[in-house]
């Protein structure tokens, strides 16, 4: 006969409720160990940008007060927001440079969207406007036109939460990719040395860098991308883009602006990019043929003082005083309003 029952049977509800919380606590206890081991070597929780991110952006984008800023790394590192904002207010800065991709599909959706009628600085260079680099941007617009709907947004958003908040995030570090890499012997994930905020504008970070091997790598991935990709004639180079003032001119008449910007490189960056498009022969014929609305960062007073570290980005403690110059010179240029006018 037995002398007492147990509450603690086999399929009872507390059993289960008690496995169940043992299990949540392992996991979360594996989760937070690997999260201080990942820390612990130096990684830290870090925004991701992605297709998803973009267009939260490019969303903002059809606002009719929005100041867009297309380009690559020269804008998403360079501009600083926070400055735009406060020099005209009246405006919504939307950053929608991706790092590494010249930004002529952008202007070519912007120009397409019968929503858009706001004013973009577009920063590009000669070499950039090539027809070869027109498609550089066009996965990010056609994820925005085909795929980007409110559940993905709600999804990024969450992530976003998820990102900033837990180093793990960071897909490299999940359980399959971090057996993979100890499978292979591979070396541990790469360390950022930029990051990006919420608005997807960023900074990178040079204390961080030897910024003599970036200057380095920067100027022989030009080197070979010229010999690859040689400069055409100016009559021809001209010629090829006889595209973009069509997309200029739907943005305009639908009372938006447009204004082709080429920001500040230094070094050898500056070199090459003089021996192979000088200016009078390619830059000039932008306005001169087409007449676009174009600015050099050396018809800005003060803007070849900056050190660039890397002969190519704007360092962060000077992203706000390169925007003021920037900013300064459209308003006093009549290039942008200080109020949004449209037609």
């Amino acid at each position: 006969m037995l002398l007492s029952t147990s509450s603690f049977k086999a399929g009872s509800p507390r059993r289960w409720l008690t496995i169940a919380t043992v299990a949540a606590c392992t996991c979360a206890a594996i989760i937070i160990f690997i999260e201080f081991k990942w820390r612990s070597l130096g990684y830290h929780p870090q925004l991701l940008d992605s297709p998803q991110l973009w267009s939260i952006q490019r969303s903002k984008a059809r606002a009719p007060n929005a100041l867009v800023f297309a380009g690559a790394s020269r804008t998403q590192f360079g501009i600083d927001l926070d400055t735009v904002e406060d020099m005209v207010p009246s405006y919504q800065p939307v950053m929608l440079a991706i790092n590494g991709r010249y930004p002529i599909a952008t202007l070519r959706s912007l120009a397409s969207d019968k929503h858009f009628n706001a004013t973009v600085i577009l920063d590009i260079d000669s070499r950039g406007l090539q027809n070869n680099n027109h498609s550089a941007q066009e996965s990010y617009n056609s994820y925005f036109s085909n795929s980007w709907t409110p559940s993905w947004h709600l999804h990024r958003l969450l992530l976003s939460v998820w990102q900033k908040h837990a180093t793990i995030a960071r897909p490299e570090m999940g359980a399959a990719a971090t057996t993979i890499r100890l499978i292979d012997n591979a070396p541990k994930p790469f360390k950022f040395n930029s990051e990006i905020a919420d608005d997807r504008s960023g900074l990178i970070h040079f204390t961080d860098t030897n910024t003599k091997n970036l200057a380095r790598h920067f100027a022989q991935a030009l080197a070979l991308d010229l010999e690859k990709h040689p400069p055409p004639t100016p009559e021809k180079w001209i010629n090829d883009i006889a595209d973009v003032p069509q997309w200029v001119k739907a943005i305009e008449a639908r009372g938006g602006k447009v204004v082709i910007y080429e920001p500040p490189v230094s070094g050898r960056q500056l070199s090459l990019a003089d021996n192979s498009y000088p200016r009078r022969s390619y830059w000039d014929l932008l306005s001169a043929r087409y007449s676009l609305t174009t600015v050099s960062f050396r018809d800005i007073q003060g803007m070849q003082s900056f050190q660039l570290p890397d002969e190519s980005h704007i360092a962060p403690q000077d992203k706000s005083e390169y925007t003021r110059l920037l900013i300064t010179y459209l308003l006093e240029s009549g290039l942008i309003e200080a109020e949004p006018i449209h037609k």
